[in-house]
């Protein structure tokens, strides 16, 4: 069975997925999949497909859960602080798994193509709000028409020029875009000096120490939530708890179906449901947002189709990380 989803959903305690869940590419607007835990079991979540991106609206899956509540490794009978409990079963929460997709399938996430980084053309001083690129970041829409990719309101980042090796980040967003799409207004001031020019040495050596600035905006994002309701029922934040978002290639595995046990005849062949070893087939132009290597790092050492994606959260020791290619 295949369901298409094209509208933001309440938080879901769970989402079983034992067919094929796929995102409507015709959806008129964003939306956004709201769960505490999402468990494919042999079937597929699928943004884009084996030949083609996701090139619709932008779609977020929110994942969320209290570490003291829900716990870290879907094991928790009861949540530490017993005065939340009644809140709890009250909201059907799932005690015990929360922020995590277990994958016992295919999960393809495959986003738009965008262009990602340009160099500075020209230092950008503490305090502007103005950003030169070397070149434009035109693109060609299809029947000949060449655009701008980078829009208001999109996400971007700079990358150090100096002795602090952090990129400048903090919903740094372009609010003005010149025709030639190589000047960019952001909507705050820099909080550092930017270098935009080689350095040339004697010797005729050149020195690249150029920012670059980086889109962080895709049109696919995956968030470890921090909602005072869902992600902070103990009181006790993402960050200082260190709980992001998860994601688990789990082994076959196997369950019996209802009504079956283990001494009836034609258990074995026909009493099972039988699951197969979760992969990612692509991972591809899509935004990571507190799904960090500390809370269960989604990139298998196995895949080798992963490009164009960005990584943050800082207790999850990566800052803003961006791949190209595929190691």
């Amino acid at each position: 069975m295949t369901r298409s989803q094209d509208v933001t959903t309440p938080v879901l305690n769970s989402l079983t997925i034992m067919g094929k869940l796929v995102v409507n590419e015709h959806t008129p607007s964003a939306l956004t999949l709201h769960a505490y835990f999402i468990d494919i079991k042999g079937g597929s979540m699928m943004f884009g497909n084996h030949t083609h991106a996701y090139e619709g609206p932008k779609v977020t899956v929110a994942l969320h859960g209290d570490a003291y509540v829900h716990g870290k490794e879907c094991m928790v009978e009861k949540p530490v602080f017993s005065s939340q409990f009644e809140e709890i079963q009250n909201r059907g929460g799932l005690i015990g798994c929360g922020k995590r997709i277990d994958n016992n399938g295919e999960m393809i996430i495959r986003g738009k193509k965008r262009e990602v980084s340009r160099p500075l053309a020209f230092d950008a001083a503490k305090g502007s709000n103005v950003v030169v690129l070397e070149s434009n970041v035109n693109v060609d829409f299809g029947n000949g028409t060449i655009g701008c990719d980078w829009l208001i309101g999109d996400e971007v980042m700079l990358t150090s020029s100096d002795r602090d090796p952090s990129p400048e980040t903090g919903n740094l967003r372009i609010t003005g875009v010149d025709p030639s799409c190589k000047e960019f207004t952001l909507n705050r001031g820099l909080l550092r000096h930017h270098i935009g020019e080689l350095i040339l040495q004697e010797d005729d050596v050149v020195i690249d120490i150029r920012s670059r600035v980086i889109l962080v905006e895709r049109n696919l994002a995956f968030y470890g939530g921090d909602d005072p309701k869902y992600d902070r029922i103990s009181g006790m934040s993402r960050r200082s708890t260190e709980y992001g978002g998860q994601f688990y290639s789990r082994p076959a595995y196997a369950e019996p179906k209802p009504g079956w046990e283990p001494e009836m005849a034609g258990f074995e062949k026909y009493g099972l449901w039988k699951f197969p070893e979760g992969r990612f087939s692509f991972v591809e132009y899509a935004q990571f947002d507190w799904m960090g290597k500390m809370h269960g790092v989604l990139i298998p050492d196995t895949l080798r189709t992963y490009s164009h994606i960005y990584l943050s959260g800082s207790n999850g020791g990566l800052g803003r990380l961006k791949v190209e290619g595929g190691e």
